[in-house]
């Protein structure tokens, strides 16, 4: 097969083809040849849809509607974080409390076990083996008082290399409330494993002392009336002794329940030192 181009500016273009079946002599107008000008893509460069095989490339739109799709699943998620830094709505004044048992209460005349109470709130006579009765209710209602107040528990023991989580309770009620009490100290079932004959603790040595208000003032930067209002509102109830802690009505009468609500949030320590 062989055709012959005119290079003249004509517009005809003969192309002669001896081939058989082909025609002898055809005239082609120019203008209606379409010339393929784009580079021919190597094999398998095309990606092949799962229906029906056929090559389909990427479009435009495609690529704008993914951008869009991931630039709203990044503001869904802003939006979701910001929603959980935001508190939500105060307490009205007329809130109702109610107090009531987890599970393992027992009678005041019959004791069905002697663990009771949650670790954090549990008292020093039940860590002991002691005799316990009601007040041990008023221990955890201090305990759970300064937790609402701070945010933090009061007591959060810890295991220790060379002592256990009972070690460290009894350590850190010591040191916010004094030493216990000899004889209280070796009245429990199981004193000889946590003091010694002076009523020391055996494990652990060199207590840092750190009172009820001074735990307010210091490390939330309770103002000094508040501090000292709110720990004369907690030590009657922390006795070490259970029977002589203060009981629940005599609680209701504490001056602290009808101080002037002129708190309402927390200083910061810049500005607790400038006070």
């Amino acid at each position: 097969m062989s055709s012959n181009v005119d290079e003249s500016d004509s517009e005809i273009v003969r192309i002669n083809d001896d081939d058989e079946g082909a025609p002898d002599l055809e005239e082609i107008n120019i203008d209606d040849i379409k010339v393929d000008t784009q580079p021919r893509k190597k094999e398998g460069s095309t990606k092949r849809s799962a229906k029906d095989g056929s090559a389909s490339l990427p479009r435009e739109s495609d690529e704008v509607d993914l951008l869009a799709k991931n630039s709203d699943d990044r503001k869904k998620e802003e939006e979701e974080k910001e929603a959980e830094r935001k508190r939500g709505p105060g307490i009205d004044d007329d809130v109702q409390v109610k107090i009531c048992d987890m599970g393992n209460g027992c009678w005041t005349y019959h004791h069905f076990t002697p663990e009771i109470q949650t670790r954090q709130y549990r008292s020093p006579e039940v860590i002991i083996g002691a005799d316990y009765n009601t007040s041990a209710d008023i221990w955890s209602f201090a305990c759970t008082i300064f937790e609402m107040v701070t945010g933090d528990f009061l007591f959060e023991p810890r295991k220790g290399q060379n002592y256990d989580k009972d070690d460290d309770h009894l350590a850190q009620m010591m040191e916010l409330l004094g030493r216990m009490p000899k004889n209280l100290a070796m009245s429990g079932k199981h004193s000889t494993k946590f003091f010694d004959r002076k009523g020391n603790l055996r494990r652990i040595k060199g207590l840092s002392f750190w009172p009820v208000k001074k735990v307010l003032t210091d490390k939330y930067f309770i103002r000094e009336d508040e501090a000292q209002a709110f720990a004369e509102f907690l030590i009657p109830m922390l006795g070490w002794h259970h029977d002589q802690r203060s009981t629940a009505r005599e609680m209701l009468e504490h001056p602290w329940l009808n101080m002037e609500a002129n708190y309402d949030f927390k200083y910061t320590k810049k500005e607790f030192e400038k006070m």
